[in-house]
């Protein structure tokens, strides 16, 4: 998830794309952020986010849909995945990257 006006990231691993899987991530992040930071989500047309509705009633935010094959509609995660995937490809396991190495990306 990214935060359009902050731009903080905050990525999870996801052990599927099931939509249950996918509420389930949503659901414990913005429990733990707080839900009155958060008034909009805009997702990506995926079956993953079937899920949207139940979001939408449990933490009061208003839901969009990205129109297909628009990625200028989410420049901003586009970007961050970007910037990401520079230090971190793909099936990278996070649990093994020490603190040290997360602050050197940092800076």
């Amino acid at each position: 998830m990214t935060d359009r006006t902050t731009l903080i990231t905050t990525p999870d691993f996801l052990e599927s794309k099931d939509p249950k899987v996918v509420q389930k991530k949503i659901n414990d992040r913005i429990s733990r952020i707080g839900k009155t930071w958060i008034k909009t989500m805009t997702f990506d047309n995926g079956k993953e986010f079937a899920g949207h509705w139940e979001i939408t009633k449990k933490h009061n935010v208003k839901t969009f849909f990205t129109r297909p094959y628009t990625s200028q509609e989410k420049g901003t995660v586009e970007n961050m995945i970007g910037l990401i995937r520079r230090f971190l490809p793909k099936k990278t396991y996070l649990n093994l990257i020490s603190e040290k190495r997360i602050r050197e990306m940092e800076n």
